[in-house]
C-alpha cells in the first residue's frame, strides 16, 4: 500500500459517504496492490505479477510492473517506477523499522 503522507482527509469520517471530490483526491493520491515479487540481481530490476489490485487495470499485467533498484544498504532501499499509471516517474522508499 503506497500513499501520500498528506492523504486527503473525510469531512465525514466515512468512507461510504466521501464526496466525489474527496474520493478522486484518494485514489489519485493512493494505491494498494499484492502480488509476488521476483528480483534480478544482475540488472537490479525488481518484477511485480500483480494478483489484487485497488487499480483492477494493474492485475495480471507484468510488463508494466517493474521497478529499478536504484540504492540498497542495509537500512534502506530505493526504487524507480519509470512505468506508473500516472506517468509520472516515481521514487519508492523503504527504511528497516528499528
Amino acid at each position: 500500500m503506497q500513499s501520500r503522507a498528506d492523504l486527503t482527509k473525510l469531512e465525514s469520517s466515512n468512507r461510504a459517504t466521501a464526496t466525489p471530490e474527496e474520493a478522486k483526491a484518494i485514489v489519485a493520491s493512493s494505491i494498494a496492490y499484492f502480488g509476488k515479487y521476483s528480483v534480478d540481481e544482475a540488472s537490479k530490476v525488481v518484477s511485480i505479477d500483480i494478483q489484487g489490485s485497488t487499480f483492477a487495470n494493474q492485475i495480471g499485467s507484468t510488463s508494466d510492473n517493474k521497478r529499478i533498484i536504484t540504492s540498497l544498504t542495509a537500512n534502506e532501499l530505493k526504487l524507480t517506477n519509470p512505468g506508473s499509471a500516472s506517468g509520472l516517474k516515481l521514487e519508492l522508499v523503504f527504511k528497516r523499522a528499528n
